[in-house]
């Protein structure tokens, strides 16, 4: 009988070597993508579609009738300076204005702890709003919790 040498599959060095090419491109791939950088940059597009339909919704609302700023809030209108958008006791609330003629419901900051929407006594936006009058009157949205950029303001 002839002495057979069986050499039928991969010898240990090339799976090494596979295995090594195949985690340097991982790697390339991951470093590429960087997940969590365009889940940043998703969030905060998120935050900039939320705040522009606020002030949507705000500019909406004043076209429509006889409404004014001061009656926003509860006739308590904007404040000149910066509050939190939301049902709490110091927090400016829009949604009875605004919901659900103009908006469903009133979006929230999904990332920023502890903000959620439940109904118009029951909500934080993690959104914050302002007037300026100077040199013209403004309304100032902003989102001062954003996670890529410093802060989202949209003003109108």
């Amino acid at each position: 009988m002839k002495n057979r040498n069986l050499t039928n599959g991969f010898t240990f060095v090339e799976l090494v070597v596979v295995v090594g090419i195949f985690i340097v491109l991982l790697s390339v791939l991951l470093i590429t993508v960087n997940p969590s950088e365009q889940y940043r940059v998703a969030s905060d597009e998120k935050r900039m579609r939320d705040v522009a339909r606020i002030l949507n919704a705000l500019e909406k609302w004043l076209d429509d009738g006889e409404n004014t700023v001061d009656d926003l809030n509860s006739g308590k209108g904007i404040p000149k300076e910066p509050k939190d958008i939301g049902s709490g006791e110091d927090q400016v609330n829009l949604c009875r204005d605004l919901v659900p003629k103009y908006l469903n419901n009133l979006p929230y900051d999904i990332d920023y702890t502890n903000t959620y929407y439940n109904d118009c006594d029951d909500y934080y936006t993690g959104y914050d709003i302002v007037s300026t009058t100077s040199p013209d009157y403004q309304i100032i949205i902003s989102a001062p919790n954003s996670g890529y950029r410093k802060s989202i303001v949209l003003e109108r």
